[in-house]
């Protein structure tokens, strides 16, 4: 999967904040079918340490 080019704000959130961002943001600009797989795929990742690495695989983190 290639990273898209969306930035997101992670100071000051806690990663089910940030991943609630990162998924409305995928939404937004139109990458549906990736906010879909990302909720699915943290389903999957127990810790907060992998949760955060699955968010970076999908955007960058400012």
């Amino acid at each position: 999967m290639t990273k898209t080019n969306i930035k997101v704000i992670s100071s000051g959130k806690s990663i089910d904040e940030l991943i609630k961002t990162t998924i409305e943001q995928l939404k937004h600009n139109g990458y549906e079918f990736l906010a879909i797989a990302l909720a699915q795929q943290t389903e999957f990742y127990r810790t907060d340490a992998e949760r955060l690495e699955l968010v970076k695989e999908y955007v960058t983190l400012i």
